[in-house]
């Protein structure tokens, strides 16, 4: 109670406190669905986890003898074991008051040295397809896949850098690289992007490396050590192996090649009539290589005898972006007139065709059913000399459906040369 400077006590409600009829005694369910998987001198342990609000953790025993305690995931990898030896394991779950579960049934493995991948062959740094040892101070290293364990997860891959050749002193390291691909082989760029210019490594030092494989289950060895030396003059952007544009029946084929596609995430293409610009992205989205470090564009969106100039410019995954030319294409006019097959064929419901004039004229072309009558008229109009294309959607004149059937298709084209060219081909609609 409380009293006043009057003398006045106050009163104070009471609280009530219920006690426990005794102490928590009862243990959590015992986990169940242990497995183990062996490993090089390692076996990864896994088990269903238990369900219990109470609960602490998981105790883990080998061959009977305790190993690890309160292991809060339902995971636990023993390591320093005996390759070779047969290992016993249980997994039993504790709470909080410290009661212990029974064992789970028991999960038996036995480690060995081929149970792990092996170490990555093949380490280098690269310039041009070429290795080197002075490098740049964004370098790329790369090294070969490992051979993994069958049945297990495509491994993924751990590099580390040091600045002593007694791998104390390390400068930095990345995990979770994933494998790569003969045409892009596994490699990791040494880059920070939580720096301005994404360099960690010092110019003119000399660097330690490398590099193992996980899949999953265990880790593999450590590949043998390689060194780079950096140096500030060295660039770090994409080199081309080749870069052309031809023209080629009024459409210009642009290709380029590059000697690896490490660090790339593609490439965009853009269009000028001027020299020194401005260019105007044409490709849309970033371009992929078509056959290893073979890339190849095509403009078809181009008129004859006009001059373009081309830029490609490489998209990097740690660097800013670099254009490459301007190479320069002038489109040739056609030096006959043709007619080609449509495309596709057989179609539905609709097809493109294709069709060049030597020279300006007045051109007719229209589609024809078995019977020779006419279905519908495509083009009426004067056209001038270049390469054209129109399209069909299997509409008659009435733009009505027509019914599947062979259809022929045929041009009249009076030239101001004051010749005339006609000819026909035939198409199938299929529905």
């Amino acid at each position: 109670q409380g009293e006043d400077n009057s003398g006045n006590l106050g009163t104070s409600s009471g609280t009530v406190v219920t006690t426990e009829a005794g102490p928590d005694v009862t243990a959590p369910s015992a986990p169940t669905g242990l497995t183990a998987a062996a490993g090089n001198a390692e076996v990864k342990l896994d088990w269903t986890a238990v369900s219990a609000t109470d609960l602490a953790g998981y105790n883990v025993f080998k061959d009977s003898s305790q190993v690890a305690s309160n292991v809060t995931e339902n995971t636990y990898t023993a390591t320093g074991l005996t390759n070779g030896t047969l290992v016993t394991f249980e997994v039993r779950a504790i709470d909080q008051t410290g009661n212990e579960s029974t064992a789970n049934p028991t999960s038996t493995a036995t480690p060995a040295l081929t149970l792990a991948p092996s170490a990555p062959p093949n380490l280098g740094t690269f310039e041009g397809g070429v290795e080197v040892t002075t490098v740049s101070l964004k370098p790329i290293l790369v090294v070969g896949n490992v051979t993994p364990v069958d049945g297990r997860a495509t491994p993924i891959y751990t590099f580390t850098v040091y600045t002593d050749a007694g791998l104390t002193n390390l400068v930095t390291s990345i995990s979770g690289i994933t494998e790569g691909t003969s045409t892009n082989p596994t490699h990791w760029q040494i880059t920070d992007p939580t720096l301005t210019d994404g360099i960690v490594l010092l110019d003119a030092t000399t660097y330690h490396w490398r590099a193992r494989a996980n899949d999953g289950v265990t880790d593999g060895p450590w590949s043998a050590t390689k060194t780079f030396t950096t140096s500030a003059s060295k660039p770090t952007a994409v080199q081309l192996a080749g870069f052309t544009a031809e023209s080629d029946r009024g459409i210009v084929d642009i290709g380029w090649q590059t000697y690896s596609n490490l660090g790339l995430r593609g490439f965009h293409v853009y269009r000028s009539l001027n020299p020194g610009g401005p260019f105007e992205l044409i490709s849309g989205d970033a371009l992929i290589a078509a056959t290893e470090a073979e890339y190849v564009f095509q403009d078809r969106d181009v008129t004859i005898n006009v001059t373009y100039y081309y830029q490609v410019e490489a998209i990097n995954q740690d660097e800013a972006s670099q254009r490459f030319g301007p190479i320069t294409v002038k489109v040739s006019p056609p030096n006959s007139f043709t007619l080609d097959q449509n495309f596709p064929n057989p179609f539905n419901p609709v097809t493109s065709i294709r069709y060049e004039l030597a020279v300006a004229g007045q051109v007719q072309l229209m589609v024809y059913n078995l019977l020779g009558q006419q279905v519908v008229t495509l083009v009426e109009s004067r056209q001038q000399a270049g390469f054209h294309t129109v399209t069909w959607n299997g509409l008659n004149q009435s733009n009505q459906s027509v019914a599947s059937g062979v259809y022929f298709y045929r041009i009249v084209v009076n030239g101001d040369d004051k010749n005339t060219f006609t000819t026909s081909k035939k198409m199938l609609l299929l529905k």
